[in-house]
């Protein structure tokens, strides 16, 4: 999960978070987040599954998957990061400011872009806090039928 998909309000997020915060039994469960600054040796081998009823990802401890009647599936690397829910602000501000730490901008723009970044960090922020704040794990992980 990227910590910038807190910025669009998507209410899908919020229930992918909820049911991670049912799973681990925390209002402030761990994600994999996408870093290309994750250790380099440190790469996620999975597969995207695009099951109607699971859709989620799982790791593999190989590099290829053969499945008969899978139509949709994803086996690659991607270098991630363990982050929990309360560091999504803080992540998304950190990756924010390395890549305008590379980049070729006058101060002017760099400082706009750096006053926005802060910006969509605190609203990251808010979004992170009302679902730590309304988890219940009493009304929200019912268990399963």
């Amino acid at each position: 999960m990227s910590p910038a998909a807190f910025l669009n309000e998507n209410g899908q997020l919020d229930v992918a978070v909820i049911d991670a915060q049912c799973r681990f039994h925390t209002p402030d469960p761990p994600f994999l987040v996408p870093s290309q600054t994750a250790q380099k040796g440190w790469v996620f081998n999975g597969r995207l599954d695009d099951d109607d009823r699971a859709r989620e990802m799982q790791a593999l401890e190989y590099r290829s998957f053969f499945g008969f009647g899978w139509p949709k599936q994803q086996i690659n690397t991607w270098p991630v990061g363990m982050t929990t829910l309360s560091e999504m602000p803080n992540a998304y501000l950190e990756q924010r400011l390395a890549m305008l730490a590379s980049a070729k901008l006058d101060q002017g723009e760099q400082t706009a872009l750096t006053q926005r970044y802060i910006g969509d960090s605190q609203t990251i922020e808010d979004a992170v806090a009302r679902l730590e704040k309304t988890y219940d794990p009493e009304v929200e992980c019912l268990p399963a039928k």
